[in-house]
């Protein structure tokens, strides 16, 4: 049986997987940009967390 955890990384792994800076990888997910979910929608402090397996988004929307 496949760990579900295996298929979520942090914004820090993202940042590094596509190149990117952190804050460019929060507001891909604030934007809908790329797949991700905050762990806890009601605390704006709260980390997202996004879907591994997915590619850099073509077009970044600033």
């Amino acid at each position: 049986m496949n760990n579900p955890l295996d298929q979520i990384m942090s914004t820090r792994e993202a940042a590094q997987k596509w190149g990117i800076t952190q804050d460019s990888v929060k507001r891909l997910a604030r934007q809908g940009q790329i797949i991700a979910r905050k762990l806890d929608p009601d605390d704006k402090k709260s980390p997202y967390v996004i879907l591994k397996n997915q590619e850099y988004p073509e077009k970044e929307v600033d």
